[in-house]
């Protein structure tokens, strides 16, 4: 019995790509993507306004391109159609502006950082949809992609700040067991590293996409109620912060506990005051101390 056009055949997978490979469908596409922007999730966009601001006339062939959309791109409401979030995405992905080529964009300096050793100040750059952020060596300490669409109205200083704010908000999203790109579930860890600037690494590893971040281990507790009321206590906002400004992701402030299973202490000092957080082999948080001066 032929499936329906309105309905997905879950029995044979669906190539995203090849449905919006025709132009009729992705204007469609692109056409409810923009009355979406315009007018919320809920609004809906008739048949005939649809077809008329999609430019086709042969009513036959319009309906046939809308019904191969359907079930995957885009959806029938009561009152006509409206994009799927991932009719959305895929809009958004193929806009033009969204991944265009650019000009490189500084060297900025943007501070100095306590993993990366002495008091010469980091720098950033943006290139290839990328801020890398660098120390006085010329090593790549971070790095996050930030389409150039975002990039365009931002002076650099901004610029680096958006990448400091999109990269932790990852970070603690992937530790919470959440992939940042794919959504899917991650397995954290601990391990020793020999070639980055920091001795001990968190790692996050996703099924679908593989290791997607491997940080200093201090970034492990970052979002951790009692480090950031501790700071809090301080009158320290860690949203107002840029992560690498942080002296707990140095070595100094890393103890190993035990090797086997691993187990490492993190200290937390502030104005003589010292908050301990134990993590154990997959980096969640076991033990916590606090010492006030």
């Amino acid at each position: 019995m032929p499936t329906p056009a309105h309905e997905v055949d879950e029995s044979t997978p669906v190539d995203p790509f090849e449905i919006v490979s025709n132009e009729t469908r992705l204007e469609i596409v692109r056409a409810l993507s923009e009355h979406l922007r315009s007018n919320g999730w809920e609004s809906e966009l008739s048949y005939s306004t649809l077809r008329e601001r999609v430019g086709i006339r042969d009513k036959g062939n319009f309906n046939y391109h809308l019904g191969e959309l359907r079930g995957t791109f885009v959806e029938r409401g009561a009152d006509g159609y409206r994009v799927t979030f991932a009719g959305f995405e895929i809009a958004k992905a193929i806009e033009v502006g969204a991944w265009a080529t650019h000009e490189q964009r500084g060297p900025v300096e943007v501070g100095t950082a306590p993993l990366a050793d002495g008091d010469d100040p980091l720098t950033a750059v943006y290139d290839d949809s990328r801020v890398q952020v660098s120390d006085d060596e010329g090593r790549l300490l971070f790095q996050h992609a930030l389409r150039p669409s975002g990039v365009a109205d931002r002076e650099m200083e901004a610029i680096v700040d958006t990448m400091a704010t999109v990269w932790l908000a990852d970070v603690e999203l992937m530790i919470d067991g959440v992939c940042a790109y794919c959504h899917g579930p991650t397995d954290r860890s601990v391990e020793r590293t020999k070639k980055l600037p920091w001795a001990h690494s968190l790692v996050v590893a996703c099924p679908e996409c593989g290791p997607v971040a491997r940080v200093p281990v201090g970034l492990a507790i970052v979002d951790h109620p009692a480090v950031v009321s501790f700071h809090w206590d301080h009158g320290i906002d860690l949203r107002d912060r840029r992560f690498w400004e942080l002296e707990f992701l140095d070595d100094d402030a890393v103890a190993v506990l035990e090797n086997d299973p691993v187990r490492l202490r993190i200290d937390v000092s502030l104005e003589g005051d010292r908050l301990a957080v134990t993590i154990d082999e997959n980096a969640r948080v076991v033990a916590i101390e606090r010492d006030d001066a």
